[in-house]
């Protein structure tokens, strides 16, 4: 079981959510969106669930209004510049950072989109069922990524000649610097071998268990995602198991 990722702070958040993503990988599982604040009443209005209520200005309801709107078009980068906008007027905002994090979801910025999740958790909302199932699907979203990179780094340290191995090794490199940077991952994933780049998709799977059974502990009984949360972690503790007992290198020429 990995660490919980401690709650965010601003600037562990991409700064340059305005300019657009390219996204290569695009893993896609159930996902669960929390709808964005609707009502609109003169004022101020309470949001009640969170460990303080949070008091939201009418300047940021036109923020949460406009992002909504925005993401209903998949302009996403502009509705995450409006809900930034509106977390500078309501910090303790559940809604605002939940929101945020399923859209840095939906950009493949998987560690941000956690960083939010967990700062909405230390809201202390009532009902965190929902916040806990799509934070599993997005540890599972990364772990497949890495998963999957760490069989094609694999494969390509594999090519039987040498320079066609260096090459096709220099090519990999290059292309997972690129999604690394897109994604807002840690750099530092890009120089490892292939075993250790499965550890690091052991540690998400790992942790997208944790997130599912604390789904399970907090969902509803008659809850239809249920099965599937359940389901989803014994294939995951199968998966794990699988993987810590493969050598991707083992089949590496001499």
């Amino acid at each position: 079981m990995t660490d919980r990722i401690p709650p965010a702070t601003p600037a562990m958040f991409p700064t340059s959510v305005c300019r657009t993503a390219r996204l290569h990988a695009r893993p896609r599982r159930r996902f669960i969106a929390i709808g964005l604040l609707m009502g609109l009443l003169v004022g101020q209005i309470v949001v009640q669930g969170c460990s303080q209520d949070a008091v939201y200005k009418p300047a940021a309801l036109e923020l949460l209004k406009s992002a909504q709107s925005l993401a209903s078009e998949d302009k996403l980068d502009e509705a995450l510049c409006r809900l930034e906008s509106a977390a500078s007027l309501t910090p303790d905002s559940f809604e605002i950072t939940y929101n945020m994090g399923i859209l840095y979801r939906k950009r493949q910025q998987y560690m941000a989109a956690l960083q939010a999740f967990e700062k909405a958790l230390a809201t202390n909302p009532s009902e965190p069922a929902d916040l806990y199932y799509t934070k599993a699907i997005t540890h599972h979203e990364l772990a497949d990524t890495l998963n999957k990179w760490s069989h094609e780094l694999a494969e390509a340290t594999q090519t039987e000649a040498p320079a066609q191995r260096q090459d096709s090794l220099d090519d990999f490199r290059t292309d997972m610097a690129k999604n690394l940077t897109d994604m807002a991952l840690p750099e530092a994933w890009g120089k490892l071998d292939a075993n250790a780049l499965k550890g690091e998709a052991v540690k998400q799977y790992q942790a997208a268990i944790k997130a599912y059974q604390d789904f399970l502990s907090s969902a509803s009984e008659l809850d239809k995602a249920r099965d599937d949360a359940h389901q989803q972690v014994l294939t995951l503790e199968e998966t794990v198991k699988t993987l810590s007992q493969t050598d991707l290198t083992q089949d590496n020429p001499s």
